[in-house]
């Protein structure tokens, strides 16, 4: 990979640029970010217990899933044929360097851009970017570029307003910056980093974990939707968060759906029962509440708690878009099995927490589980595949404008239309996105529409005083100012040597 930065899978002079000379970080907020993309990379020791037998109740859960996953899979056989491998991802031996040793080149990188004029360590992004290059291996600089890319999430997250969720502003550039460099980070394939498959159907990527006394104070995921994929169960979709939630959209469409909810005392009056949910690792040996980056399964069991619940809101969001969700409101998203999306997603105890937000789910179930295991999907696979869609996107929006009314280039639409189906080659990122194929057809019969519609001639506003549909049309005498006799007799020739050059008859009578 060039030393030049940025240097992402797909460049285009009119993508977003945003040189980061608007936001400022300090030494000391890039080394507790440092922090969390090290839990997320693996590179903190863990101690290895052993793990009991599951129990009667635990197998037939996983024999359950395992069912459930078999019939998705015979479905996307049949429909898209065998995916092929995923490429590994070249990790270093863990256990060959201690986690000190693996952050040790870019704890000094950061800790040198402090000085006695400068004690802080403050310079703008475009400083620290410029600077980048002085990381020597290629594993450092694709985790600080995470780093950089995760601070910058991070303020544009806290700069929104707390007390509302919804949709918020954040500009094309600046999402295009905060995603360029954390691909830039994942796409080496150096780091340790690996999905997780959760219990909402989406595979989930850790970019950055911060934990205080076991609870979750900081967490930022990449989320990605893939078509044709389990989407989980539906029953135990609406769930809350403990920290406010902020997602960025890369690409895709996907919709959120937001619920107010109430306690109640009676049976009949409930339309679900609040589960709290757990987790099981392989370095413990039951599940519990304190959180862990990397889970084994994940578990929700009934409180007996009843609970009823009612929409507040709908909302639809696509590429650029920013929504938030306030600690413990309860929401489900919406994304159908055939779509692809994918998001960014933060967890942020500094806009509010409360520990025991839960699950809503059947009144009369006791217990759910979630197998973590993505099955040898790759971090480095899903980062290509959300770069692949946001490129997509972008290509389609080009050829939109292109196309427009104010512009008419025809050339640079197609061209934009060429360089799309250049994705959904056999071998191709978007080969079994089928979803943005139809997409991809749907506005190449579009343009060519609008192609022969321009380039048909107009038809005549007004009809000519003088019409010769044939040499037997009726001409106008005052238009052409010649008698009838003329006219007969002129069209009486004109028969007769048509048929003469067509060899049907010899001559023909005068009269």
């Amino acid at each position: 990979m060039s030393d030049q930065w940025p240097n992402t899978q797909y460049t285009h002079p009119a993508r977003p640029k945003y040189d980061g000379s608007r936001h400022h970080f300090t030494a000391d907020e890039l080394l507790q970010t440092l922090d969390g993309v090290s839990v997320a990379s693996k590179w903190k020791p863990c101690v290895t217990r052993n793990v009991p037998d599951p129990t009667p109740e635990q197998l037939q859960e996983m024999a359950q899933e395992q069912e459930e996953r078999r019939q998705w899979e015979e479905r996307r056989l049949q429909r898209d044929g065998p995916r092929p491998p995923p490429e590994k991802e070249e990790v270093k031996d863990v256990d060959a360097e201690t986690a000190e040793q693996k952050e040790e080149p870019i704890k000094q990188w950061i800790e040198a851009h402090q000085s006695a004029a400068n004690p802080n360590g403050t310079h703008s992004l475009l400083k620290w970017l410029e600077d980048l290059c002085q990381l020597g291996d290629e594993r450092s600089k694709s985790a600080a570029s995470i780093v950089l890319g995760i601070a910058l999430a991070r303020q544009d997250n806290r700069r929104a307003a707390p007390e509302a969720g919804g949709v918020s502003v954040t500009p094309p550039d600046t999402v295009e910056l905060i995603w360029a460099l954390i691909f830039y980070g994942l796409r080496s394939g150096t780091l340790g980093m690996s999905p997780n498959r959760t219990a909402q159907g989406f595979l989930a990527i850790p970019l950055c974990s911060r934990s205080h006394h076991g609870d979750l104070s900081e967490l930022f995921r990449l989320h990605v939707w893939q078509p044709h994929e389990y989407r989980g169960k539906p029953e135990i979709a609406i769930h809350a968060h403990q920290s406010f939630a902020r997602s960025w959209v890369l690409g895709g469409t996907g919709i959120d759906h937001q619920y107010s909810v109430a306690e109640v005392q009676k049976l009949e009056e409930a339309t679900t029962a609040k589960f709290k949910l757990q987790w099981e690792t392989e370095d413990t040996d039951k599940a519990g509440t304190i959180y862990q980056t990397y889970q084994r399964r994940s578990v929700i069991e009934n409180t007996g708690t009843l609970m009823t619940h009612k929409e507040t809101s709908v909302e639809t969001h696509t590429k650029d878009m920013s929504y938030s969700v306030l600690s413990n409101i309860y929401h489900r998203s919406q994304i159908p099995p055939e779509e692809l999306h994918a998001t960014l997603f933060s967890f942020d105890a500094f806009h509010g927490y409360y520990k025991h937000a839960g699950v809503l789910g059947p009144v009369d179930v006791q217990r759910y589980s979630q197998d973590r295991d993505p099955h040898g999907i790759t971090a480095k696979y899903l980062a290509t595949l959300a770069e692949s869609l946001r490129h997509f996107d972008f290509l389609m929006n080009e050829a939109r404008k292109y196309s427009g009314d104010d512009k008419r280039d025809w050339e640079s639409a197609q061209g934009a239309i060429s360089d799309a189906l250049v994705l959904f080659k056999p071998d191709g990122p978007l080969a079994n996105a089928q979803c943005c194929l139809d997409i991809l057809h749907a506005e190449q019969a579009r343009i060519a529409s609008l192609v022969e519609s321009y380039q048909r001639p107009a038809p005549r506003k007004e009809p000519l005083p003088v019409v010769v549909a044939s040499e037997h049309s009726e001409w106008p005498l005052e238009a052409k100012g010649v008698s009838a006799t003329a006219v007969s007799h002129k069209a009486q020739m004109l028969r007769q040597r048509k048929a003469k050059d067509a060899g049907l008859v010899d001559d023909l009578p005068e009269g």
